[in-house]
């Protein structure tokens, strides 16, 4: 299986993500590292459906729960 990763590194505390998608079975359309997510637009190779996949976190410092909190709900 390969595999197309997308990775935000650890700031402090908080970050880290990873996210994998299987290229045998996607094709990969798009992809985002935001402040608090990354994600990816795929397209299934068996039926052309599309998929957004985001990956999500939300820090753990009272003073950056403002700035979270506006972003998600955009």
């Amino acid at each position: 299986m390969d595999f197309d990763w997308l990775t935000k590194l650890t700031n402090g505390h908080f970050g880290g993500l990873l996210l994998g998608i299987n290229t045998d079975l996607f094709n990969v359309l798009d992809r985002d590292v935001g402040e608090f997510y990354i994600g990816m637009v795929v397209e299934s190779k068996k039926d052309n459906k599309k998929w957004t996949i985001i990956n999500v976190y939300s820090p753990v410092q009272s003073e950056k729960e403002g700035s979270f909190l506006s972003r998600i709900v955009k």
